[in-house]
C-alpha cells in the first residue's frame, strides 16, 4: 500500500504532501508484477485531472516534451 501521491520521482527525492488516499498493489506470484485495481474506474479526465496533469509533466516526467520524440524521430524514419 501506498499513498496516491507517491510517483518514480520519489527516487530522485522529489515528493508531494500526502494525500491520505491509499492505493493497493499486488504481486503476480508467478510473473513478480505489480498490479493496483485503482485506476480501473478512472475516467480519461479523471487521468488528467489527477495523474498526467500539469505537475506530472513539469516536475515528474522531464523527458516528456523534447527527449523522448527527439529519440523517437530515428526510429520513425525506419519504419517509413
Amino acid at each position: 500500500m501506498v499513498d496516491f501521491s507517491k510517483t518514480s520521482a520519489n527516487a530522485r527525492g522529489l515528493f508531494f504532501p500526502t494525500t491520505g488516499i491509499s492505493v493497493f498493489y499486488y504481486r503476480c506470484t508467478p510473473c513478480g508484477m505489480l498490479l493496483t485495481p485503482y485506476f480501473d474506474p478512472f475516467s480519461r479526465e479523471d487521468f488528467l485531472t489527477h495523474v498526467y496533469n500539469h505537475e506530472y509533466y513539469e516536475k515528474i516526467d522531464l523527458g516528456y516534451a523534447k527527449e523522448r520524440p527527439a529519440a523517437c524521430v530515428p526510429l520513425g524514419s525506419k519504419v517509413a
